[in-house]
């Protein structure tokens, strides 16, 4: 098992002994309120064991037992209401309504919380920087106003673009295009795009993914060399942001392969991909064949190139 799974696994186990906290909790505050309940629940706990020996004991009357469980049930209810707590206060509450938190759903398949937890234990150590980029902190005001050679300054390009980079992360998890493309020189604010992307949709509840193309695809060759990489967690995940693509260094049989499988999965899969690089549409075509470039190009990706004349603003 993954240390994903182990994670997850023992997220139950922590929400179980929450449970349980919670429930003592209220538990002893309501016998010092009615003392009569600690025997009431004795009793209850001794009938649902004689219920359970009915089966072999035949001298336990297993009609009599569940109609006194019934009494005690609905006697322990009515006195825990009488004083102020709920009737269920003694029972625990699962946090799962679906899986009464095993993880395990009712024909037998894993719980959607249990693959929600898989999720986020897989993001929980691979995902934004400490200072990324976020909307809210966009600031237009770095990038130079001048339009020089282009019908544009720097400045309304990216202003424009931090906007349809906001439609897409509120588009991407419904019926919008799937992947974003920024394409771009170095310091032209393509990661910060990127990270904002992922933060916009960790704001809104949404599972999302932050990687570099280097650690990308590291595991990729670690995997190839017969290491236990969870590469699930990539084709998982319902939005990814690989950043700097192309930066990566290219190993035969590595590389163009299980680049084309995890972007072949996210797409038949209708998972969200982000994807910030220096190259051009051309350079994708060279460095990694048409088979990816279709993929990635098709008509269910919104394209961006930022014009090649805008300043590197690192460098100011």
């Amino acid at each position: 098992m993954s240390a994903a799974h182990e994670n997850v696994k023992v997220r139950y186990q922590q929400i179980a002994y929450r449970k349980a906290q919670q429930v003592e909790e209220t538990r002893q505050n309501a016998y010092a309120k009615v003392p009569e309940l600690a025997g009431l629940e004795t009793e209850l706990l001794q009938v649902n064991l004689d219920i359970l020996q009915s089966g072999i004991n035949k001298r336990l009357d297993r009609t009599a037992l569940k109609t006194r469980r019934d009494a005690l049930t609905k006697e322990i209810a009515a006195k825990l209401t009488q004083n102020g707590f709920a009737a269920d206060a003694l029972i625990p509450k699962a946090v799962c309504a679906i899986c009464g938190d095993t993880g395990v759903a009712p024909n037998g398949g894993r719980c959607a919380c249990y693959d929600r937890y898989l999720l986020e234990a897989r993001i929980k150590d691979s995902g934004l920087p400490e200072y990324s980029g976020s909307f809210e902190t966009f600031d237009a005001g770095v990038f130079s106003d001048e339009k020089g050679k282009e019908k544009v300054s720097q400045r309304q390009y990216m202003q424009t673009l931090k906007e349809r980079c906001e439609k897409y992360a509120a588009a991407a998890f419904e019926d919008g295009e799937k992947n974003l493309i920024l394409m771009g020189s170095a310091g032209t604010g393509k990661s910060f795009l990127a990270q904002a992307v992922v933060t916009r949709a960790l704001q809104n509840g949404q599972i999302a993914m932050y990687t570099t193309a280097g650690r990308l695809f590291k595991d990729f060759y670690n995997h190839r060399l017969g290491e236990n990489v969870d590469l699930e967690r990539y084709e998982d995940v319902p939005l990814l942001a690989i950043d700097d693509l192309g930066t990566e260094i290219m190993t035969k049989n590595v590389t163009v392969e299980y680049f084309y499988n995890l972007i072949s999965a996210r797409e038949t899969m209708g998972k969200a991909t982000v994807i910030a690089t220096n190259l051009t549409p051309e350079d994708f075509v060279s460095r990694y064949g048409d088979r990816i470039y279709s993929r990635l190009f098709s008509k269910i990706s919104a394209k961006y190139l930022i014009p090649a004349g805008y300043p590197d603003i690192r460098k100011n």
